[in-house]
């Protein structure tokens, strides 16, 4: 899902800025998970207009993690399909698929993604906890219903 939500806040330029329309900005601003976007001036109604776009739940689901938990948990889930690898071509397949996955994007929870429940908590139990903390950030963040999420 990506979001489409904006905030742009044309305002005439002064020599001294109203304090409180700033705090009320910014309590909406953080209240609300907006981020900065940019700026620009339009020199015909001396106004600046500032652009926020709200950073939607879902963005850090996509995110990449660092390279250690990325690579941990890569790891770890190439491990647990490894206890099928007898019963299954299927099992073969993913760690294949596993082993070329980069980190970019998706591709962390991806992995997970790839196990039914059962198998996410034996994940879950390999997984140091600090990687077990951004699987399970980006599991809320992607809106997973809380009943899921193993991490």
């Amino acid at each position: 899902m990506s979001c489409q939500e904006y905030i742009k806040i044309a305002v005439k330029v002064k020599t001294t800025i109203d304090k409180e329309l700033e705090k009320d900005l910014d309590k909406v601003i953080k209240k609300h998970k907006f981020v900065f976007v940019g700026h620009g001036c339009n020199l015909l109604t001396s106004c600046v207009d500032i652009e926020y776009r709200r950073q939607t739940m879902d963005e850090l689901y996509c995110v990449a993690p660092e390279d250690k938990y990325f690579d941990e948990l890569k790891k770890k889930a190439i491990e647990v399909w490894g206890r099928y690898i007898d019963a299954s071509i299927y099992a073969l397949g993913k760690i294949n698929e596993i082993k070329d996955v980069k980190n970019v994007r998706g591709n962390f929870m991806h992995i997970v993604t790839m196990f039914d429940m059962s198998d996410q908590k034996q994940l879950s139990k390999k997984l140091s906890v600090e990687t077990r903390r951004a699987v399970r950030e980006r599991m809320v963040d992607g809106r997973f219903p809380e009943d899921s999420i193993v991490f």
